[in-house]
């Protein structure tokens, strides 16, 4: 393992025996040492560090829908440390501590017919610990046009003749799905890239993960992807794996992949 001497600078501050570390982001995590002699005799302490990223928030996009009377499914996801809440225009909520959160916001057709809207929807994360007063938004808009569409339903929205939507992935999938509006007045989906969101946890914890901690997470790969169904048929989802395995690569040249993961790497 590589030692780095840290020496002060703008983004170290070393004060005796206490260390500073300036705007940290998650490549800051790893196994710091400190050292020092006493009496003639030296002592060294280890802490292991590790910064969780800004948080994920992984929200329905934006869209327009036609006006009409329907429920229009939201969906908010982000890490397990944090708390998350929908704003107050949302009439339906569902508040968890970890996961995601779903709203089902409703159009009601005769608000809508004399003049268009726009309505925000917010997604407001707070820690699960430490400061309340810190959280963190994401919105989208969704935009409802009285007029007639080729394409209309709740999940792409309204659009015309050959039109494109994307929308988010759903449930225990995240990534996103395009659909074209064809000439039957149906949304077809052309393009899928949706992967199982516990993939999408792994590979936020492999950007973080200590040398110590890759066997532990060399066995939750491996019960991901044998308790995975048709891995081979989401080509989206064997992109991931090989990115995860590309990321543990980098951070060992010495890790022990057993065989339920060389067989899903092998097809890729």
């Amino acid at each position: 393992m590589n030692k780095n001497i840290l020496q002060p600078s703008d983004k170290y501050a070393v004060n005796n025996l206490t260390l500073t570390v300036n705007s940290v982001t998650p490549d800051d995590s790893g196994l710091y040492e400190c050292s020092t002699t006493v009496n003639s005799v030296p002592y060294v302490i280890w802490q292991s560090i590790t910064i969780q990223p800004y948080p994920d928030i992984q929200m329905t996009l934006s869209k327009v829908v036609k006006c009409d009377n329907m429920a229009i499914p939201l969906q908010c996801c982000f890490q397990g440390m944090y708390k998350g809440n929908w704003n107050g225009t949302c009439t339906s909520k569902a508040s968890v501590t970890t996961g995601c959160i779903s709203c089902d916001y409703e159009i009601n057709k005769q608000t809508c017919q004399s003049n268009g809207q726009v309505i925000p929807i917010i997604c407001q994360l707070t820690p699960l610990s430490g400061s309340t007063t810190q959280s963190f938004l994401k919105s989208i808009n969704i935009e409802v046009k009285n007029k007639e569409f080729s394409c209309s339903d709740n999940v792409f929205g309204a659009g015309d003749s050959q039109a494109i939507s994307i929308t988010n992935c759903t449930g225990d999938m995240v990534g996103n799905q395009t659909a074209k509006c064809n000439s039957s007045g149906r949304w077809d989906i052309i393009e899928n890239n949706c992967i199982p969101r516990i993939f999408q946890t792994l590979i936020n914890d492999a950007k973080i993960l200590q040398l110590e901690d890759i066997p532990q997470f060399m066995t939750n790969l491996s019960s991901a992807t044998v308790g995975t169904q048709n891995i081979t048929g989401s080509s989206a989802t064997i992109v991931t794996i090989v990115e995860i395995l590309n990321t543990i690569s980098n951070l060992s040249s010495t890790v022990l992949i057993n065989q339920p993961i060389m067989m899903v790497s092998k097809f890729t």
